[in-house]
């Protein structure tokens, strides 16, 4: 979302504009199981990114990890 690629739009790890954010997030090793533990997750549930999603994306990510970060 905007929430994201406003910090993380190339200049900051992990780059998740439209196109690279699968790569980044995957050979960047910010996706790792168990999902609850995964960087990515931990990160977006945390104090400093915490406000910048909404629960149903971050059920959305915690989901997506756990059946496998398939690039769809």
């Amino acid at each position: 979302t905007s929430n994201c690629t406003s910090c993380h739009g190339g200049t900051r790890s992990p780059d998740l504009r439209s196109g690279k954010s699968f790569a980044s997030l995957t050979n960047g090793g910010f996706v790792t199981a168990p999902a609850e533990s995964s960087i990515l997750y931990s990160t977006i549930t945390g104090s400093e990114h915490s406000s910048r999603s909404t629960d149903t994306e971050k059920l959305k990510v915690l989901y997506w990890i756990t059946q496998g970060a398939l690039n769809n």
